[in-house]
């Protein structure tokens, strides 16, 4: 059975959709980042576009916050370019774990990945890449991945975890966008294999440190 998402979850989902959609997401914003009419107000994160910007807050279904989050949302009503976004905890719910998968089968994996570069196939090589990705991150002994998780945060995890250099991860976000951009429906993406072919190089090094780690 799911269970119910933590605050860290639900702002890793919004913070890579918002990214997805062109927005700079920062969590925790210091109060001398914020705009006056927040009046003291501070966020639990904040999404900055062009045309738009939001504020974020998590909000526990069991608290009794109704009249603060009506003070907090006339706040908004005084500037049209900033909308209050309120995400309830209880209403977003945690794909139950999955299985880790064996080395035998991440290899062949990523032996697919290279068959679909060939073949002409960048985008779907993307998609499985992003798969195995997050396959091998769970076989890491660091990085406590244990449910379904969005591909920035498999990056972050990694990152944070020194399994990716600072470089790498930059290449893999941008990948991570074209993949959300192909699975949502944007089929006609052109992605360039030899960015995909970095990323396979990429998973071939990380399921040779998965394989060589103590049980």
């Amino acid at each position: 059975m799911s269970s119910i998402a933590t605050e860290r979850e639900i702002l890793d989902s919004l913070s890579e959709n918002l990214r997805a959609q062109g927005y700079d997401v920062y969590r925790q914003p210091s109060a001398s980042t914020l705009p006056g009419f927040m009046k003291g107000y501070i966020p639990d994160a904040v999404a900055y576009r062009d045309d738009r910007n939001l504020a974020i807050e998590i909000v526990d279904n069991q608290q009794n916050r109704t009249q603060k989050l009506k003070t907090i949302s006339e706040l908004f009503q005084s500037d049209p370019k900033w909308d209050l976004r309120i995400v309830y905890t209880n209403s977003v719910s945690v794909p139950d774990p999955v299985i880790t998968e064996s080395t035998m089968t991440l290899r062949s994996t990523i032996e697919q990945i290279d068959e679909l570069l060939a073949d002409g196939q960048v985008a779907m090589a993307n998609v499985v890449g992003f798969a195995c990705l997050e396959a091998i991150a769970r076989k890491l002994s660091t990085t406590n991945i244990s449910r379904p998780q969005r591909p920035i945060s498999v990056i972050e995890a990694l990152t944070s975890q020194g399994y990716l250099q600072q470089d790498e991860a930059d290449d893999l976000r941008r990948l991570a966008a074209a993949r959300n951009t192909y699975v949502h429906g944007g089929l006609g993406l052109v992605i360039d294999p030899t960015d995909v072919s970095k990323l396979a190089e990429i998973l071939k090094r990380l399921i040779e440190e998965a394989a060589t780690e103590p049980a």
